[in-house]
């Protein structure tokens, strides 16, 4: 009954006598009306945008704008971009750099943007490995690229870093991405990424002893957590720089030309690229089995 005189009311149909309680939604909020259908008068000013609700909100103070997501800046880390990411999900970018080995702190990409945003371990030869590796990469099919934030104030090293990048991808890069790289440089961006995965995987281990422990934080556990589980002591070069892999696995398919080929993958199958390059030129190959391929490449083409 209270419903329908409600309704009548808001029609503009007489109201029975007596006083009814009904509610009334003025700018998404609920206000009560009362026997004469009349709001509390400093609400329903502030809902129609009246006088009374303008002098209320001018005195209001206005909530302080905090940082914009791009804008933090993290002490040892640099943000860089990462484009070519039309269509591609946070979620999948995340594993793509993951299985890159990649160690980063914090990756964040907008839905629709063909760009993300991550923060890199502020180091020059470093963020030149990264580059080599990311650039010309793929994920589901889309090419992407990595390069210094444009408002970095280190506008040199944003140039350094894209300037190395590659023009093109070449076998080379798929399967030895720091072939360009001199050697002392390729250890130096080698240890900080084995420095990266001992800090994720304890983290990854904190989390599970944490579940084991019933949430309950231990203190030698919140220690652990500042750092390595497993201190990195000493990064070892090698003392054979070409020709090394011991175990070769060749891949037999059509090159871009529809040849038949012998060789390696330039990319996964779910990014679209099934042709095979040969692996003449891969300076981590030795040269016994570079033979076996060519051999059994010219064997199938004749």
């Amino acid at each position: 009954k209270a419903k329908m005189e409600v309704d009548a009311t808001l029609k503009g149909a007489p109201q029975a006598g007596g006083d009814v309680a009904a509610e009334k939604v003025v700018s998404g909020r609920d206000v009560a009306v009362g026997e004469n259908g009349a709001a509390s008068k400093k609400r329903d000013a502030h809902a129609a945008g009246g006088e009374d609700g303008e002098q209320a909100a001018a005195k209001r103070p206005k909530r302080a704008e905090g940082p914009k997501r791009t804008d933090v800046v993290v002490a040892g880390l640099q943000k860089c971009l990462i484009k070519g990411l039309t269509g591609i999900k946070q979620d999948a970018l995340q594993g793509n750099i993951d299985r890159l080995g990649i160690p980063n702190s914090r990756l964040w990409k907008q839905r629709q943007s063909d760009t993300a945003e991550v923060w890199l371990p502020d180091d020059p030869v470093f963020l030149k490995g990264a580059a080599f590796v990311i650039n010309g990469s793929k994920v589901h099919g889309r090419v992407m690229s990595l390069e210094i934030a444009p408002d970095s104030s280190d506008g040199a090293k944003a140039g350094e870093v894209q300037a190395e990048a590659p023009p093109a991808r070449v076998l080379q890069d798929q399967v030895a991405p720091l072939h360009r790289m001199p050697y002392d440089e390729q250890v130096h961006f080698k240890a900080l990424c084995l420095k990266g995965s001992l800090k994720n995987l304890t983290k990854r281990l904190l989390t599970e002893v944490t579940k084991e422990c019933g949430g309950v934080k231990l203190p030698w556990l919140k220690e652990v957590g500042k750092g390595p589980a497993v201190e990195l002591d000493t990064f070892h070069p090698s003392p054979v720089q070409e020709g090394y892999r011991n175990k070769n696995e060749f891949t037999i398919g059509y090159d871009h030309e529809k040849k038949p080929c012998v060789g390696f993958r330039f990319g996964r199958y779910s990014d679209g690229d099934v042709s095979i390059g040969c692996a003449d030129g891969c300076k981590n190959i030795p040269e016994v089995a570079l033979l076996a391929a060519r051999t059994l490449q010219t064997f199938l083409r004749d």
